[in-house]
């Protein structure tokens, strides 16, 4: 579940990386005008682009960039920097999104925080870092929608007074539960996970047309709303470990590992030696000792790790 870089973040990289290398034409700059001006999402990619690039500078006295500057080709150069700027541009709005999440959730989590909350009908659910759930409750139905991030949720039986069901969404997807405990995750690319950890659970995808599948103890299912439900191979009782203070990794991409990561660090960790973007790792790594990951992943990768004010870089 990577972070997913739109289009427009992706043309407004190009336009910051241009302006800054001191690139553009009369005629681009005119053409850079009216692009900004075409729509109010463009400015906002472009303002993000370059608290992205403000960053990239802080690297220019370092072994790592310094390279940038000793290879002739303009456009290698040029390439090589848009590329760095776009691995960050995930990370350039992180706050607006804090701020998203408090006023548009009933509950969420603050960074680095596993919060256990309990609702009105006596069901408990446990968010992860970053994590935001909405409760849409009625006469009928007991729905919570998961925001951002991952949950487990613990219903609170169907039994005496409450008869309503009670149901998880997330993008396209609906979980029922069926006496049971049960994670959802929900990635920045609008993919879902559902894994069991007790009893059923009956996921169906809510459009366009209604089909459902029962998951019983230790299955998990995938959901995107491009493909629909597709297999996973991931053990529920392995992710569920964050609910436990670690995080559990068995023969994981580190790109992988690193969007976990990522989710419990108030500081995020991108990876630019992206040759080893798809080395499967094996950790347990403690919530409370977050902050010596990106060295235990030095070690084991022969890495070099440089700490920036508010990120950190491995190559």
């Amino acid at each position: 579940m990577n972070d997913e870089i739109e289009p427009v973040d992706i043309e407004a990289g190009e336009w910051v990386v241009k302006v800054q290398q001191g690139d553009l034409s009369t005629e681009e700059h005119e053409r850079l005008r009216l692009w900004l001006a075409r729509d109010d999402a463009h400015a906002d990619a472009y303002a993000r682009a370059e608290r992205a690039w403000q960053v990239t500078a802080l690297l220019r006295d370092d072994p790592a960039f310094a390279v940038l500057h000793e290879r002739p080709a303009r456009g290698w150069r040029w390439a090589a920097v848009a590329a760095l700027l776009l691995s960050l541009l995930p990370f350039a709005y992180r706050q607006g999104g804090e701020l998203w999440l408090s006023l548009s959730s009933d509950y969420h989590s603050a960074p680095q925080q596993v919060r256990e909350i309990v609702l009105e009908d006596g069901s408990r659910v446990v968010l992860g870092s970053r994590s935001a759930i909405r409760l849409d409750y009625d006469d009928k139905v007991r729905r919570v929608e998961l925001l951002r991030g991952e949950a487990m949720f613990h219903p609170a039986p169907r039994q005496g007074m409450e008869l309503r069901p009670f149901s998880v969404v997330s993008e396209g997807l609906e979980a029922t539960a069926l006496g049971t405990r049960y994670l959802v995750r929900r990635g920045a690319d609008r993919s879902v996970w559902v894994g069991v950890i007790e009893h059923r659970v009956e996921v169906g995808q809510r459009e366009p047309a209604r089909s459902t599948v029962q998951l019983d103890e230790g299955q998990s299912i995938g959901y995107d709303p491009r493909n629909g439900l597709r297999a996973s191979s991931l053990d529920p009782f392995f992710e569920v470990s964050w609910t436990r203070g670690v995080l559990t990794f068995m023969d994981t991409p580190l790109d992988d590992l690193l969007v976990r990561l990522n989710q419990y660090r108030d500081k995020p960790v991108v990876l630019l030696k992206r040759e080893l973007a798809d080395h499967a790792l094996s950790a347990v790594l403690r919530l409370d000792n977050l902050d010596n990951a990106p060295q235990a992943l030095q070690g084991e990768l022969a890495l070099r790790v440089l700490e920036l004010p508010g990120i950190t870089l491995l190559y």
